[in-house]
């Protein structure tokens, strides 16, 4: 149990104190006086008063509180109390007699008037010993707690450092949901672009590796750190299962089409993978959704670069209609990337964010384009979000994007007209119109 305000009040009361005064006199004043002397001298006033030389506890007069009499008011003879500075001390620290009389007297009092306070009856005096013990043992382990804290501090904080330093995204993100790390005001691109830094490709696999197949004699894929997946141009049902049982998913995975127009990637069901993602990449192909969402993380973070990449049919008007709900926290750079709805029954009825925790989402979307669905920016920057739009286009959109919304930048940014929720059946759209290898 961590010690309360008013142990370090009467701490730097009786420090305030002086020989000869009354222990049980100290004033908000005097205690005010001292913490302002010691913060300009950089004096610890908690160590003031030690004595250099053990007392003998049969030294202690009749009233001191172990005794049960009164209060002793004059202090001067009290060998706890040193004004010069404390040679080192053989005993162990948890020696009791490093506590001294003004300190009992001080707790004692205080302890007695509180008790008093809540109970209206006097405690008896085995109680009263038994709290004193209490109160010593916690002072003497008082300084212990405080060096714990403070290594516990420091390490959290060397932690952060190092993944401010090397990109590591899912460390940060982990140390921002436990509020170890306070977000930028801004997205800091420069970090994201860190974060995002390709590693060394070390296998490159064909895309018909992740289609769906009835064969019984082909073996489950698992991936490798560093793999690129290669599409070529057509329209490809991807097995999605074959992703989310990669447990754990590896990272630095590229999943890479032969052009925004060329290839189209039909999802099987979402993506769910079961733990952290890092560094995936998407490039230069669509994604449909098929009447559900894209990104369903609920067991850990993602790390995703975007970069000429179109998403369709996630507007599906169900509670899963979104592309991104990640619960452990998101870091997302995106570039000329098309988030587009009207490719189901229910236009216009998806989310681009879906809020499921306080983990932090840092996100940048450069020159994208933003048609029929809704953004959620109210609900996501409730949660910790700082999200930058620069030279985007926003379209038949729900959002009032005209009222600022903390955490939110547009930057040189286009808005048009406004969903209506009256034509909606105007709204819908043909995939086949963009391939016609689906007709």
């Amino acid at each position: 149990m961590k010690l309360g305000m008013s142990l370090v009040l009467f701490c730097i009361g009786i420090a305030a104190g002086g020989c000869g005064e009354d222990p049980l006199s100290v004033d908000d004043d005097s205690i005010e006086a001292v913490q302002v002397s010691d913060r300009e001298s950089g004096t610890d006033s908690s160590l003031r008063g030690l004595d250099s030389k053990p007392s003998d506890p049969a030294s202690r007069s009749p009233g001191s509180p172990q005794s049960g009499g009164a209060p002793k008011s004059d202090a001067s003879t009290d060998p706890a109390i040193d004004a010069g500075t404390p040679e080192k001390d053989p005993r162990p620290a948890t020696d009791a007699s490093l506590i001294g009389d003004r300190l009992r007297q001080y707790a004692l009092a205080r302890i007695t008037e509180t008790i008093l306070q809540r109970r209206a009856v006097a405690p008896p005096e085995e109680d009263i010993e038994r709290l004193l013990a209490e109160f010593e043992r916690r002072v003497l382990a008082l300084p212990m707690e405080i060096a714990a804290a403070y290594s516990e501090e420091q390490d959290e904080r060397e932690v952060t450092e190092r993944a401010l330093e090397t990109g590591d995204g899912a460390e940060l993100l982990a140390q921002w949901a436990a509020n170890q790390y306070e977000p930028p005001d801004s997205v800091d691109t420069e970090w994201i672009q860190r974060s995002l830094a390709p590693r060394p490709v070390r296998t490159t696999l064909p895309g018909r590796r992740l289609t769906s197949s009835d064969d019984p004699a082909e073996e489950p894929i698992e991936l490798e750190d560093g793999t690129t997946i290669e599409f070529g141009a057509g329209v490809f049902e991807l097995d999605s299962r074959i992703l989310t049982r990669q447990d754990p998913f590896p990272s630095d995975i590229t999943i890479q089409g032969a052009g925004i127009d060329s290839t189209l990637l039909r999802l099987t069901q979402d993506l769910g993978m079961r733990s952290n993602v890092e560094r995936l990449r998407l490039q230069n192909l669509t994604i449909d959704g098929r009447n559900d969402g894209i990104f369903d993380l609920r067991m850990g973070s993602l790390v995703l670069e975007m970069e000429g990449v179109r998403v369709v049919g996630f507007d599906a008007g169900h509670g899963g209609s979104y592309v991104f709900a990640v619960s452990g926290g998101t870091i997302l750079q995106a570039t000329s990337c098309e988030f587009l709805g009207g490719y189901t029954e229910t236009p216009g009825q998806g989310h681009l964010f879906r809020p499921t925790s306080q983990a932090g989402f840092l996100a940048s979307f450069r020159s994208c384009r933003f048609e029929l669905h809704s953004l959620e920016l109210q609900r996501i920057t409730r949660q910790n979000a700082r999200i930058l739009f620069e030279q985007c286009s926003f379209e038949l959109m729900q959002d009032d994007l005209s009222k600022p919304v903390d955490g939110v930048e547009l930057r040189d940014c286009r808005v048009g007209e406004r969903y209506d929720y009256q034509k909606m059946s105007e709204y819908q759209r043909d995939l086949a119109d963009l391939f016609p290898a689906l007709r």
